[in-house]
């Protein structure tokens, strides 16, 4: 939505919004001409057309917003042992990568280990400013599932 803004045009008298409840609903949503345009994660629509739920070619990506921080996992420091917590974080972000999870045998090869999100690696430290990039979305478009945004 904050790139549509940012090129002038009003969300609500320019446009009817429709929210369909997720990003492959809304590239479905597109691909069935129950809308014209749709906001999706940028592997949604490659995920899509793999499957087979959207044929491929049929819809085109014209616009990709600056980098949006992924969903953090996060530990409880205060109600989890220290010990347990330190051996969470390490295996998340030591062993929860791609040359890692090859290393162990858990995937066969670099091409046949897929990781959630199709991210490349895995996971790595973050600190508050990586998510400014999602307060900016939230100030420009005050959209409603960003009131519990701090």
């Amino acid at each position: 939505m904050k790139g549509i803004m940012d090129e002038g045009f009003d969300m609500d008298k320019d446009m009817k919004q429709i929210l369909t409840g997720g990003h492959d609903a809304s590239l479905l949503s597109l691909d069935s001409g129950e809308c014209d345009a749709a906001f999706a994660h940028d592997t949604m629509l490659g995920t899509l057309e793999e499957s087979e739920q959207v044929k491929a070619g049929s819809l085109e990506q014209v616009w990709e917003s600056d980098p949006i921080t992924e969903d953090p996992i996060a530990v409880n420091n205060e109600s989890l042992d220290p010990e347990l917590a330190k051996k969470i974080t390490t295996a998340l972000r030591e062993k929860a990568n791609i040359p890692a999870m090859v290393d162990a045998g858990v995937c066969s090869s670099k091409d046949g280990c897929v990781l959630p999100e199709e991210i490349e690696y895995g996971y790595k430290p973050v600190d508050d400013s990586d998510f400014d990039s999602i307060r900016d979305i939230c100030d420009a478009t005050k959209a409603d599932a960003c009131k519990n945004v701090g």
